[in-house]
């Protein structure tokens, strides 16, 4: 009898666990209230292109992959995906050579108050008059995220 009331014991108790377990449990079909879910923020477009036009939301100015060594800028623009939260963005170019030209600073971006499905910064060095119109080949320009790299984007600077 003892057995039996030991026995039934474990078995309630096991149920009464595993009772716990599925009541915590997301279930199909109900909203979990209590949860927040996360989506990182991505990097879904990275383009060069002749600046940025005026306006929001940010879009490049006449974009392309090939820039005279007369124009005045090449202008890189990172657009990312799920803006939340603080993050750092920074933007690497790279001369026909492979070596570093130039590099902007890591840029504070925090969506002001809510979730954005989008949110686009921008960065361009110039060209025309500059050392990068003596440099003409093809260069790279790199985007960062919180220390990362997520994308990368080749151009041609030409005489």
């Amino acid at each position: 009898m003892r057995r039996q009331k030991s026995d039934l014991v474990l078995i309630l108790l096991a149920l009464a666990v595993m009772g716990v377990g599925w009541s915590c449990a997301p279930r199909r079909g109900v909203p979990n209230r209590g949860a927040e879910i996360v989506v990182p923020m991505r990097l879904v477009e990275l383009t060069t292109g002749r600046g940025v036009e005026p306006g929001a939301p940010a879009r490049p100015l006449q974009t392309g992959d090939r820039f005279h060594v007369s124009e005045p800028l090449v202008t890189c623009l990172a657009r990312f995906q799920h803006g939340i939260g603080a993050h750092r963005v920074q933007f690497k170019w790279y001369g026909p050579g492979g070596e570093l030209y130039a590099s902007s600073d890591e840029r504070p971006i925090e969506p002001p108050g809510r979730y954005h499905e989008f949110v686009v910064i921008w960065h361009s060095i110039s060209i025309g008059g500059e050392m990068a119109s003596r440099l003409p080949g093809l260069w790279r320009v790199t985007a960062w995220l919180d220390g990362a790299m997520v994308g990368s984007s080749g151009f041609e600077v030409y005489l």
